[in-house]
């Protein structure tokens, strides 16, 4: 619908000024796009019209934009507003790309609290923001991310985004990996193989965030004889 926050949240998201902002619905009458990075995953992001009934043309043109891209998308973010209860106009919206993966973004949180807001029981993935505040943020890149990791998501063209430091990491663990299959192809013993393998998973782990202690690692390697 017009007006619930959607170019406040690209704006607070995109941490700039990519789509106008006013108080008039309608405001938003062609497709901003946005490329951001979210967990080292490229995302296109489309600022669209607000879909609504409109005798105005112009606005009308982009309310039949915004319903292409949404069919076209790979995921898509309906944002309702939190101060009014889901409405006729919003089931039809929902009505018209449930078929798609989708994620409920209700906005405006600050003025009234996400809770309140009904919505449909078939809707699973629901991240509450308050755009003007840059709260949800997180979240709602964290519930992307679920759907990424899912294998739920069927994009056209899904790739990484990685810098420098994660390249070298990438090829240092194909390297250890190598260097695993090869001492295994000779038949050495396992203390000479889980070498390599512990300096694969220390370099996915640069990757990934993760911290990979030498607990984890006694754990995982805990039914091998590792020399000393």
């Amino acid at each position: 619908r017009p007006n619930v926050g959607k170019s406040s949240l690209l704006n607070a998201w995109s941490q700039s000024d990519r789509a106008i902002v006013t108080d008039l619905p309608g405001t938003t009458r062609d497709i901003v796009e946005s490329q951001l990075v979210v967990g080292g995953v490229p995302v296109q992001v489309l600022d669209t019209a607000g879909i609504r009934d409109t005798l105005d043309q112009v606005e009308k043109i982009g309310v039949e934009r915004s319903l292409t891209a949404a069919q076209n998308a790979d995921l898509v973010l309906l944002v309702i507003e939190a101060t009014t209860s889901w409405s006729a106009a919003d089931q039809e919206i929902y009505e018209q790309v449930q078929h798609r993966s989708l994620i409920l973004v209700i906005n405006k949180t600050d003025l009234a609290p996400a809770e309140k807001v009904s919505y449909p029981d078939s809707i699973k993935n629901i991240v509450a923001t308050a755009a003007t505040n840059n709260q949800g943020i997180d979240a709602l890149e964290k519930a992307i991310l679920e759907k990424v990791h899912s294998g739920n998501l069927k994009a056209a063209d899904l790739d990484l985004a990685i810098n420098r430091r994660q390249a070298a990491a990438l090829i240092r663990a194909k390297t250890s990996l190598e260097q695993v299959q090869a001492t295994i192809a000779e038949q050495l013993p396992w203390d000479f193989w889980t070498i390599d393998l512990r300096g694969a998973i220390q370099a996915l782990g640069e990757i990934t965030g993760e911290e990979v202690t030498e607990s984890v690692l006694e754990r995982i390697f805990s039914r091998f004889c590792i020399g000393k």
